[in-house]
C-alpha cells in the first residue's frame, strides 16, 4: 500500500508541473503483469492503485478535466492457470474504470 500511495504521489506531483508549464499531462498507471494472479485480483489492484491516484491529483490541486489518462489493460497475471475471455477481459476493464474514473476525466 505504501509503495502504491508513492508512486501515484509522484504521479500526481508530474502531472501538476506539467500543468504549471502549460502542458497536458499524460498520466500512466502501470501494473506489472507478472505472476500467477486472477482476473478478479488484477481488477481489485487496477481499482486500488487508479482511485490511488484520483485521490492524490486532487489533493495535490491538479486540474483533472486537463489530464489524459493512459490506462493499461486489465488482465490476469501471465502464469495465471485459468483462459478469460475476450469479453470477460472486457468487461472486467469496463468495471474498473466504471468504478474509478471521476466524472471531470
Amino acid at each position: 500500500r505504501l509503495a502504491i500511495e508513492a508512486n501515484m504521489n509522484d504521479l500526481a506531483r508530474y502531472a501538476l508541473i506539467c500543468q504549471d508549464e502549460g502542458l497536458v499531462p499524460i498520466v500512466e498507471p502501470d501494473i506489472i503483469m507478472k505472476g500467477e494472479h486472477d482476473l478478479e485480483t488484477a481488477m481489485a489492484v487496477n481499482i486500488e492503485v487508479q482511485s490511488t491516484l484520483y485521490k492524490a491529483m486532487l489533493e495535490h490541486g491538479v486540474y483533472m478535466e486537463g489530464t489524459i489518462l493512459k490506462t493499461n489493460i486489465v488482465n490476469p497475471g501471465l502464469s495465471c492457470d485459468t483462459d478469460y475471455s475476450v469479453e470477460e477481459i472486457a468487461m472486467a476493464n469496463t468495471a474498473v474504470l466504471r468504478r474509478t474514473m471521476p466524472v471531470a476525466i
